[in-house]
C-alpha cells in the first residue's frame, strides 16, 4: 500500500482544472473513429493493433470461429468469474477509491508525499516533460508540480496505481498484446478525459474510465489463453467485432463491483448489460475514446 494516499486522503470534491489536453493525432479527424454509431467492423480494430497482426476482413465469421464464440460464452455466462483474471486489482482499488476521495492538497504536501515514492517522483517528472505540458524542459519537483497542478498529480498517481496491473502477463497472447495493451490505455485515458470534460463530465472519471478499460483486454486474452483458444488473423470483421463487444462485457463484470463512483459504477454496469437505448454520459465519452485511440495509433503506426 503506498503511503502517500493515506496522508492525501479528504472527503471535499476534487478540483477539475490541470488534466492535460492531449494533441490531435495523425487520424484524430477520422468520422469513422468519432461517431459513437459507427460498427466497430467500420472501425480501426484494437485486437490486431494490439497483437500486431492484419486488418481483419469483410466477412462473417468462419466455423472457427463462431465455435471460439461459443466456447468463450459459456465463460462469460457463468455465475462468477475466477478472481485471478485481473491478479493485482483487489490491491490497487481501495488506493483508487482514496484517491478519488482526496481533497486538493497545499504545494508543500504534495512536494513531501511525492518524494516518498520513487515511482511517483518519476511519473510527475514524465508527465511534466510530456507533449500534453509543451515537452518543456524541467529541472525540480516543484517546478513539475506547479506545471501539472493537482489534477494533474492525481493522472500520475493513477498511472502509477493501474500500470502494474498491466504488467501481470502469462500466456502467448497476453505476451504478444503486453508491449502495445498500457500505450492503448493511456492514449485513451487522455482522449477520455477531454471528451468528458467536453460533455460537462468529471475530467479526471474520464480520465480513469480510459486508463482501466482495457484491462477487459488484459482479462479476455487471458481467458483465450487459458482455454488454449487462439484466433486466426486475419480474422473477419464480424468476429473482431464479437470479440470487441465480449471485451466490454467483461470488464463491465470484474469492475461492477469496485464502487469507485457513481458514474464509473453506472458505466460498468452498462457495459456489462450490454448496449441499451440510452447509455451513460460516460460510457458515449468511452465509446468515442475507444475508437479514436485505436484510429491514431494506428494510423501513427502506418506513417512510422
Amino acid at each position: 500500500m503506498l503511503s502517500w494516499l493515506s496522508s492525501l486522503r479528504r472527503t471535499a470534491p476534487r478540483s477539475t482544472a490541470s488534466v492535460p489536453t492531449p494533441p490531435s493525432g495523425p487520424a484524430s479527424h477520422l468520422a469513422p473513429s468519432a461517431d459513437p454509431a459507427t460498427p466497430l467492423s467500420q472501425a480501426a480494430s484494437a485486437l490486431s493493433w494490439l497483437l500486431n497482426g492484419p486488418t481483419p476482413q469483410q466477412e462473417p465469421p468462419t466455423p472457427a470461429e463462431r465455435q471460439l464464440l461459443l466456447t468463450l460464452d459459456r465463460q462469460l455466462d457463468a455465475p462468477t468469474l475466477s478472481n485471478d483474471l485481473l491478479p493485482r486489482a483487489p490491491g490497487v482499488i481501495p488506493q483508487l477509491i482514496a484517491l478519488l476521495r482526496q481533497d486538493e492538497p497545499s504545494r508543500a504536501a504534495m512536494v513531501q508525499q511525492v518524494l516518498k515514492d520513487m515511482l511517483l517522483t518519476a511519473e510527475v517528472l514524465r508527465l511534466a516533460r510530456s507533449p500534453y505540458y509543451g515537452a518543456m524542459p524541467v529541472e525540480t519537483l516543484e517546478t513539475a508540480l506547479d506545471r501539472i497542478g493537482s489534477i494533474g498529480l492525481q493522472s500520475a498517481m493513477a498511472r502509477v496505481l493501474i500500470r502494474p496491473i498491466y504488467h501481470a502477463q502469462s500466456g502467448s497472447l497476453m505476451a504478444r498484446a503486453a508491449p502495445r495493451l498500457w500505450v492503448h490505455a493511456e492514449h485513451k485515458s487522455m482522449i477520455c478525459a477531454e471528451i468528458a470534460a467536453g460533455d460537462g463530465g468529471d475530467r479526471f472519471e474520464g480520465f480513469l474510465a480510459g486508463l482501466m478499460h482495457d484491462t477487459g483486454w488484459l482479462a479476455l486474452l487471458r481467458l483465450l489463453d487459458r482455454q488454449q483458444l487462439t484466433p486466426a488473423l486475419p480474422s473477419s470483421a464480424a468476429f473482431d467485432a464479437a470479440l470487441d463487444a465480449r471485451k466490454d462485457r467483461l470488464f463491465g463484470r470484474l469492475t461492477a463491483k469496485w464502487d469507485l463512483t457513481p458514474a464509473l459504477t453506472s458505466l460498468s454496469e452498462h457495459l456489462r448489460q450490454g448496449p441499451g437505448p440510452t447509455p451513460p454520459p460516460l460510457a458515449k465519452a468511452l465509446h468515442i475514446a475507444d475508437r479514436r485511440c485505436t484510429a491514431e495509433l494506428s494510423g501513427q503506426l502506418a506513417a512510422a
